[in-house]
């Protein structure tokens, strides 16, 4: 069988792609070190406890303790994947009115204890007066609770050689344009497993998701000026890898172009919602959505969205309007304090939106 240059060239980049590839952090659950187990797993729960267990006994009239285990992918469309890895344990105690924190990077029985005595020897150095009251407000104890951000893919369950050659396959289109020259393609991933537990009685556990990717490309304008741009659908978004497969940004006008895509993936040829202006001196453009909405099932008016809540805010005409480079900007709306399904109050603000 004969070997090419290509298929040397595609060996190194999977050797590469591996390679950058950590080993798996460990946790010490018993006896002996082990790959970081899932946040559901019960081990995580009689570890979290053992830190409570030792505030108290070190004379902390409350303690809450948080465990985090971090995952980071970044595939480029050249270079392959590289993950990153990070976990950490943060204990909290309260001690006579003052507050004291340590944190660390290990899990293990004897790292729990250790974090525990350390806060309350902080919280002791802190209270450089009399013992003052801090009254913490009531709140349901959650005794066994788990949520997982719903994604429709899990990118870490996804083949990494994969992302990298859809991302390649991203910038062959875009070769194929008249007057552009791809540049760069990459996807990241993040997802953060997290257990808290406290004193009042409460343990739970949660899985979020936020994927990002970022398409650059070099456009010819008139007079053979060079331009610089990119995607700008691919921000970061509480999803899976369906952010870059699953749907596009469009609007009336754009979702024509994906005529043959949407027949060949057997779906609908529709706008998704993404032309928008701040006021009506602006002439409407197509923008990056920043929420994924389904509609109800009942036309309901605003009091009749919030008959189901028991105490809360909510918000009437919001949005936002953001700076023009997209790092900062303003809420806007009505803001109502609800209880038991009624408005009670208006929480007033400096932003508020007319005729609301």
């Amino acid at each position: 069988m004969s070997i090419t240059r290509r298929d040397l060239l595609k060996a190194g980049a999977v050797a590469a792609t591996v390679a950058a590839l950590p080993r798996s952090m460990r946790a010490q659950l018993g006896r002996h070190a082990e790959p970081v187990p899932p946040i559901e797993d019960p081990r995580l729960k009689a570890l979290a406890l053992q830190a409570l267990d030792a505030a108290r006994s070190a004379g902390a009239t409350y303690a809450d303790v948080r465990l985090t285990h971090e995952r980071h992918r970044a595939v480029d469309h050249q270079l392959g994947a590289a993950d990153t890895e990070s976990m950490h344990v943060g204990v909290r105690t309260l001690v006579a009115g003052f507050w004291g924190f340590a944190a660390s990077p290990i899990w293990s029985p004897d790292e729990m204890a250790r974090l525990a005595r350390e806060a309350v020897h902080q919280a002791k150095t802190n209270a450089l007066g009399q013992s003052r009251p801090v009254e913490l407000a009531p709140v349901p104890a959650v005794a066994d609770g788990h949520w997982v951000m719903p994604v429709q893919v899990d990118p870490f369950e996804t083949s990494p050689f994969e992302i990298q050659d859809f991302l390649g396959s991203l910038l062959y289109f875009l070769a194929r344009t008249p007057s552009t020259r791809p540049l760069q393609a990459v996807a990241t991933f993040d997802v953060q497993e997290k257990a808290f537990a406290s004193t009042a009685g409460s343990y739970c556990t949660q899985r979020s998701y936020r994927t990002a990717g970022a398409v650059q490309f070099a456009r010819r304008l008139e007079r053979g000026q060079q331009g610089t741009t990119g995607l700008d659908c691919l921000t970061p978004a509480g999803m899976g890898w369906e952010l870059f497969t699953a749907d596009f940004q469009t609007t009336r006008e754009s979702a024509s172009w994906l005529t043959d895509y949407y027949t060949k993936a057997g779906k609908p040829v529709r706008s998704h919602g993404c032309a928008a202006a701040p006021s009506a001196v602006d002439a409407p453009l197509q923008h990056n959505p920043n929420l994924t909405l389904a509609p109800g099932h009942d036309a309901k008016d605003f009091d009749a969205l919030v008959s189901g809540m028991t105490t809360g805010i909510a918000v009437k005409g919001a949005g936002t309007d953001m700076d023009f480079q997209h790092s900062s900007g303003l809420g806007l709306g009505r803001v109502y304090e609800i209880k038991n399904g009624k408005r009670v109050a208006r929480i007033p603000n400096t932003t508020d939106s007319p005729g609301g």
